[in-house]
């Protein structure tokens, strides 16, 4: 990484997207570094980009543009890591509680991100400029969970309300489970496994293996 305050050099034409990326990772490494979602700044972000303010304002149109970017691409990852743990075959059940396990693993990894996708305070007054800001990228995250769920259930007797609802509630329990943890590490007495097949299993109304 350029020293600080240092102005990068003009990046040949058609690499416009690699400065962009370079932005977002800047303001990633501000959030791991501790700071606040809503004390991340567009002089912040570039002087540990190593670019000049003004070269903020080829990418983005505003600090609001910058932090949607940051949590797209959280979310991005975050679904990556949960399908890395679902895996692309085998028992419904099985990935099914991987993908729970991971989804407790992301949030305890990255305990900054994790905050900054459901948080509400990533603008300079410490809430989002608009609670729309989110909702297409959170209901991706949400659909890919409702996918694994409808696996485990017949396809006959399930409506999407019921999954719809089930869904809800599995997000809902790893959501406060890893939340918990978080606050009180020696709470958990469960393994992740243990917990995201107990979990599976209220839901399902099945054995889940645990």
């Amino acid at each position: 990484m350029e020293a600080a305050g240092k102005t990068a050099e003009r990046n040949p034409r058609g690499q416009g997207d690699l400065l962009r990326d370079r932005l977002i990772d800047a303001a990633l490494a501000l959030l791991n570094d501790g700071h606040e979602p809503s004390g991340i700044s567009i002089r912040g972000v570039t002087r540990q980009a190593g670019v000049s303010p003004t070269a903020f304002y080829l990418h983005f149109d505003s600090r609001r543009q910058l932090m949607r970017a940051l949590v797209e691409r959280t979310f991005s990852d975050f679904r990556r890591r949960i399908a890395e743990g679902s895996g692309a075959g085998g028992d419904p059940l099985e990935r099914l509680i991987g993908a729970g396990v991971a989804y407790i693993g992301f949030a305890r990894d990255e305990p900054e991100r994790y905050r900054l996708i459901f948080a509400s305070d990533w603008d300079e007054e410490g809430i989002k400029e608009d609670p729309e800001d989110t909702v297409e990228v959170a209901d991706a995250a949400f659909a890919d969970l409702v996918g694994l769920i409808a696996g485990c259930m017949d396809a006959d007797e399930t409506d999407p309300v019921e999954l719809d609802t089930i869904a809800l509630g599995m997000w809902s329990g790893l959501h406060g489970y890893a939340t918990l943890c978080h606050l009180s590490p020696g709470l958990a007495a469960l393994s992740d496994r243990q917990y995201a097949s107990l979990l599976a299993g209220a839901w399902l109304g099945r054995a889940s293996g645990a």
